[in-house]
């Protein structure tokens, strides 16, 4: 008799997703894909933003607890939802003074979860670039969710907004995202002999080999960032979270993959929008928050 798929993806018990032994396939897919290490999942439907519950980390009472620095608080089911339109927060989402926007211009929206156990919406400087706008102030000891990035419409004021087209303008936060000056990252520690990498470089996988990346072509997008040098045989690569060890970063802007130097990055997009790859946001002259965004085409 054939293995069927339930067997050779969960003969064990999923205790950790909430799965019992032998769920269906398309049960185990859904669970991951609502269970992840993330905060939080965040979606639009129209000008309102949707907060749904994901998988933080289930204690002994089975109770999901948040990440340091909200280690054990309880932070069961957070669900809710925001109206950019009206600034009206549901469920655990706290209702948010809007700004007062120009006509146009773009503010990031930061989503974090705080101490207690609410969820809420915070707004950063506006600009009239996406690259120039704010970093929303993030509370320390909060949970960082992610942030969005919104437009504001032709009338500007408050409550005049672009609706989102995709969600290409929300970044998610991994696991272990702290507020303020913490924070962990989704990395691997890669073997690759005379790899010649240093600490910023932007790479992508070929193969099983790891090469710098380049925005000449979409097949050239980064994977990943270079994070710690550890020997000329091996080194770090993260994904996403926090990175250390830059330099000449201006805080509180994106930076793109370059388009002229292999493994490079840059505050300009490049002249085809169809090859700006954003890679990480700037915390400080030395510090970044990676959300590497794949943009359709890219492998």
């Amino acid at each position: 008799m054939a293995v069927q798929s339930w067997q050779t993806v969960n003969e064990a018990a999923l205790s950790e997703l909430g799965s019992s032994a032998r769920d269906p396939l398309d049960t185990i897919l859904g669970l991951l894909n609502t269970k992840l290490k993330v905060p939080a999942s965040l979606g639009f439907t129209g000008n309102v933003l949707n907060v749904g519950s994901s998988r933080i980390d289930v204690g002994p009472d089975g109770k999901k607890v948040g990440y340091p620095p909200l280690a054990g608080v309880s932070i069961d089911d957070l669900t809710g939802t925001f109206d950019f339109d009206t600034g009206t927060g549901t469920g655990d989402v706290q209702t948010a003074t809007l700004p007062t926007m120009t006509a146009d211009y773009y503010v990031l929206v930061g989503v974090e979860i705080r101490s207690d156990q609410k969820i809420y919406v915070i707004f950063g400087s506006e600009s009239a670039t996406e690259a120039g706008a704010g970093l929303p102030p993030f509370l320390s000891g909060s949970i960082p969710v992610g942030i969005v990035t919104m437009q504001s419409g032709a009338t500007g004021g408050q409550g005049d907004w672009v609706t989102p087209a995709d969600l290409s303008i929300v970044t998610q936060f991994g696991a272990g995202a702290g507020g303020g000056g913490g924070g962990g990252s989704v990395s691997d520690t890669i073997t690759q002999a005379s790899h010649g990498f240093v600490v910023g470089d932007a790479l992508r996988l070929v193969g099983t080999t790891w090469v710098k990346a380049q925005a000449d072509s979409p097949v050239n997008f980064a994977h990943g960032i270079v994070s710690r040098v550890i020997d000329t045989g091996k080194f770090e690569i993260s994904f996403q979270g926090k990175v250390s060890g830059l330099s000449g970063l201006t805080a509180g802007f994106f930076y793109r993959l370059s388009t002229g130097i292999a493994g490079g990055y840059s505050l300009a997009a490049g002249g085809n929008s169809t090859l700006s790859q954003t890679l990480f946001l700037a915390l400080s002259s030395t510090e970044a928050f990676l959300f590497i965004r794949h943009p359709k085409g890219a492998q």
